[in-house]
């Protein structure tokens, strides 16, 4: 079984900006699945959720969007990506 990394909402409301490292021995792709949630702890539907790819090694960073994927009524997502050595950014919005 793969290892599994978890950001809880009180972590994400507490930092604005969470950065969570982690490698991928020996793998080509990765599912990212999640939950979003409104400020008062509901999953949100519909919200979409942006994947931006960002090379940190240069300056400034160059930063790719590179799909965004929308929650389901619970309000989870998922998606597979491929492994790289450039960064993810992932940011949820909402109407």
């Amino acid at each position: 079984m793969q290892p599994r990394v978890y950001l809880s909402g009180f972590q994400i409301l507490c930092n604005k900006i969470v950065t969570k490292n982690f490698k991928l021995n020996g793998k080509k792709r990765f599912l990212l699945m999640g939950v979003v949630y409104n400020p008062y702890g509901f999953p949100m539907s519909d919200a979409a959720v942006e994947i931006t790819l960002a090379d940190v090694t240069k300056d400034p960073p160059v930063k790719d969007i590179i799909g965004i994927t929308f929650t389901e009524r619970d309000g989870s997502y998922a998606v597979s990506l491929p492994v790289t050595d450039k960064e993810y950014i992932i940011k949820a919005y909402s109407s």
